[in-house]
């Protein structure tokens, strides 16, 4: 690399001005045009910013979406604007272009905490960034509080790389008003701060028994849901449930549940005096502090409704059920939606789960818990609130390494497509091409596409294709297969990077 571009490219201020000015450039693309502008969600999301907590739409769900509306809703009134969609939807693209900013200098800040080289750096940026998730739909269908729940997940983890407490509880705090699973998984951090764990692999008998715990947990959840309670696909316009190729959903599914306890994989968290170095009084204190606030914030805001959103049936019938749709379909849509980082996982899971161990039980327990109960929802936008701790974990574990080019370019090129900022769909209000099984036909299937849930099945097999090629291709550019034997092409270790 040129000394003037390793200059450049090592400003502390270089990559969040780039991605500033790609936020900026998004504003002026094309958006949704659904109700003004406003899309679905975001209609009522627009309600609760020009009524504020008087609203009558309020209810147990929303009022924990309600942190950013309320600040917009503050900012207006102060300035004396009204309240028209447009004005909010210009408010919400501005709010969102400096939230994506911020979180790409904590992102660099992260990154030179654990002193990453330039180009483990980089491929980290296009890792986090390069994707539909933050450049694409957050402009596309700006008034949601998507981008706040992904800018307030970058600063808890930013806060626990740095150690600073009282920040984490704050940022819970917001959370908890924002995207609710953020409050346990600051509450975590909060109780397991420390970030250096000593890795001491667990008995492989334990670990297959987690796995397989796991596993019946999932296959009976499965089951319960589709052939006891007889669930069905609810939701206008989704891909219906196919029985014919629920014994294969049923498999994958299985398979993945089984892998993921790996992260609990050390025997440290098992150790009494583990538990004696981390739990203190202050930390419960503060624990009982951010819960009691909670509480009473929560207590003083009315609400006109309870919503079946919040209850314990919902939140976990829905990740797992929509899951059971097509084999497969929550991680060629995870892939669709946040780029190269679900292939990667699947890659590197089983000394990435390592990885994320030494970070102690708050980050590993998370993880876990978040794997079992919401990532299995198909609808990707649902985890943005989780996949930036996975992508900033990821960058980091590459960047305990040296691969060749090829595998850098692979992982440029995967999210450049996967982000489709190339890709200026116009959605047609008045269209109504469906398909005999009521799934949404092209053109506006470019945007359902993307949702998860409402993908046709015939995009569902293409994505399934290029997954499977994405996948087929990274294998390649690390190993090299010789008579049936694996052999690693590059893989060069770098000193392991501190914590």
């Amino acid at each position: 690399m040129p000394i003037f571009l390793r200059k450049l490219i090592g400003s502390a201020f270089f990559f969040p001005t780039v991605i500033f000015a790609v936020c900026v450039w998004r504003i002026f693309v094309p958006q949704l045009p659904s109700n003004s502008g406003l899309g679905w969600d975001g209609y009522r999301y627009f309600t609760l910013v020009s009524e504020g907590l008087q609203s009558s739409t309020l209810d147990s769900y929303l009022v924990l979406r309600i942190f950013p509306l309320l600040l917009i809703h503050i900012a207006f009134k102060l300035f004396g604007i009204a309240f028209a969609p447009a004005s909010v939807i210009l408010a919400f693209k501005i709010m969102n272009t400096i939230l994506i900013t911020c979180s790409a200098w904590m992102v660099r800040k992260i990154f030179e905490h654990y002193k990453l080289s330039l180009t483990s750096q980089l491929i980290g940026m296009v890792i986090v960034f390069l994707n539909y998730a933050v450049l694409n739909f957050t402009f596309y269908y700006p008034v949601m509080t998507d981008t706040p729940a992904f800018f307030l997940s970058v600063a808890l983890f930013y806060f626990f790389v740095r150690g600073e407490l009282l920040n984490i509880a704050l940022v819970g705090l917001m959370g908890a008003f924002t995207f609710p699973v953020l409050l346990p998984m600051a509450l975590a951090l909060i109780l397991f701060p420390n970030k250096n764990i000593e890795f001491v692999p667990l008995k492989k008998t334990s670990l297959f028994v987690l796995g397989c715990v796991c596993c019946a947990y999932v296959l009976i959840m499965g089951y319960y849901l589709i052939f006891v309670k007889q669930e069905k696909v609810d939701l206008l316009y989704a891909l219906p449930l196919s029985y014919g190729m629920l014994p294969v959903s049923f498999f994958s599914i299985a398979l993945l549940y089984y892998f993921m306890p790996m992260v609990l994989g050390n025997k440290t968290f098992l150790s009494s005096g583990y538990f004696r170095s981390q739990l203190s009084a202050n930390r419960l204190v503060l624990v009982a502090f951010v819960l009691v606030a909670f509480a009473l914030v929560r207590a003083a805001i009315p609400v006109n409704s309870t919503s079946e959103y919040t209850t314990l049936y919902h939140q976990i019938k829905v990740p797992l059920f929509y899951a059971f749709q097509r084999p497969m379909i929550t991680v060629v849509n995870h892939f669709n939606y946040f780029g190269s980082i679900m292939l990667l996982l699947i890659l590197f899971w089983k000394k990435f789960a390592v990885f994320i161990s030494r970070f102690g039980l708050g980050i590993a327990a998370s993880v876990l818990f978040v794997f079992l109960v919401f990532f299995m929802k198909p609808e990707s936008r649902a985890l943005i609130f989780f996949f930036p701790w996975l992508m900033i974990l990821i960058s980091l574990f590459l960047g305990q390494y040296k691969f060749g080019s090829a595998f850098y370019f692979l992982i440029l090129l995967i999210n450049f497509a996967t982000a489709k900022l190339w890709l200026f769909f116009e959605y047609d209000d008045y269209s109504r091409k469906l398909l005999p099984d009521g799934t949404i036909d092209f053109p506006n299937q470019w945007f359902f596409m993307n949702l998860g849930i409402w993908e046709t099945e015939y995009v569902w097999l293409w994505l399934c294709f290029a997954a499977i090629t994405c996948l087929a291709f990274l294998f390649l550019c690390l190993y090299r297969i010789r008579f049936y034997k694996k052999e690693i092409l590059f893989y060069k270790k770098y000193s392991t990077i501190s914590l």
